[in-house]
């Protein structure tokens, strides 16, 4: 155990503050880099801000994990296995989209990758890989999801048309129903007995006079 003088001698050491300079000037691109992926990319095409919150929070813990390697004894897999652990306590109670654990596990991947990479071996080699990931993170939202997709759960009491076969009737029902353009549907829990079954219906947000956002 090192005692408080010791403490101060490694902290005063200059390559010690060089080291420390060097994690807070990566801190500041990979905050930027954050910024970018969750704000402006996922917030504004997705307008879900727990997720954004969750995201900016899991990269920063994440990059902090792997850039304070270097500093204590502590391997790189047992640092990822305990974001893991939080993620699944945290997380455990409520059903993520894919789409939204995709954006956390880009997230932590290129905090990683930021927290790992030092600028000794040169800008690009950070610049590189997150540059990508933006790239493709933000070519996949304007390509495929530039319609804006929202979801409602309701309580369907029909229950004949969600028998296999029925399918086109059911759409036209739940739109009838709805007054939304909706685009698909996923059949839940169905109560035979009381005749009723919770489907959470798929449709344009453009469509509706304002979007319900369930999580």
């Amino acid at each position: 155990m090192m005692n408080i003088t010791q403490y101060a001698l490694k902290i005063s050491d200059p390559d010690t503050r060089i080291a420390f300079l060097e994690l807070f000037i990566r801190f500041l691109i990979h905050l930027t880099v954050l910024t970018i992926i969750s704000r402006f990319i996922y917030y504004r095409m997705n307008l879900k801000l727990n997720y954004m919150f969750a995201q900016i929070v899991a990269g920063v813990v994440v990059f902090l994990l792997c850039g304070l390697l270097f500093w204590v004894e502590l391997q790189l897999g047992l640092a990822l296995g305990l974001f893991a652990i939080f993620a699944i306590i945290n997380f455990r109670t409520a059903t993520i989209p894919v789409k939204e654990m995709t954006y956390l596990f880009a997230v932590v991947g290129i905090s990683a990758i930021n927290g790992l990479i030092h600028l000794e071996n040169g800008i690009l080699s950070i610049l590189l890989p997150n540059i990508c990931i933006i790239l493709v993170v933000y070519s996949m939202e304007k390509a495929w999801f530039t319609r804006k997709i929202s979801y409602r759960t309701i309580l369907y009491t029909n229950i004949e048309l969600i028998k296999p076969g029925h399918q086109n009737e059911l759409i036209r029902d739940l739109k009838k129903m709805t007054e939304l353009d909706i685009i698909r549907f996923e059949i839940g829990r169905v109560d035979y007995k009381k005749g009723n079954a919770e489907i959470r219906v798929y449709y344009s947000v453009a469509s509706a006079a304002s979007s319900f956002d369930q999580d």
